[in-house]
């Protein structure tokens, strides 16, 4: 697998976060849940659609791992959009905790830092 992107253009419906990435030429679709992030980061009060962006896409070398192990072991199903269908995958807050290793929110102190300087 290849080319592991956040995609920041489209939320979805859910308010999950959207990995996109690639297995040969084949698109595969990582959905990482708003409520696994939510309560991962419990901490964090009302998280949203950008800051739950910002803190994938600093862990993401975490969360490639996560989509690897689960695409190896079967774990996804189909995605149909538009008449084209892709694999997804679904990551919950098992699969986070499951994994072992620790994501940090550093991300978002540097973000409301940096907007408040700015401001």
């Amino acid at each position: 697998m290849r080319n592991f992107q956040v995609l920041y253009e489209k939320p979805n419906a859910l308010n999950d976060v959207l990995i996109h990435c690639w297995d040969g030429d084949q698109l595969v679709l990582a959905f990482v849940s708003r409520e696994a992030l939510d309560d991962y980061f419990r901490s964090r009060s009302s998280l949203t659609i950008q800051q739950r962006n910002l803190l994938v896409d600093r862990n993401l070398d975490i969360f490639k791992r996560i989509i690897e192990k689960k695409y190896k072991n079967g774990q996804h199903s189909t995605y149909s959009r538009l008449g084209q269908d892709y694999k997804r995958i679904d990551i919950k807050l098992f699969d986070i905790e499951w994994n072992g290793e620790r994501l940090t929110d550093q991300v978002l102190d540097i973000a409301s830092k940096t907007r408040f300087i700015a401001a």
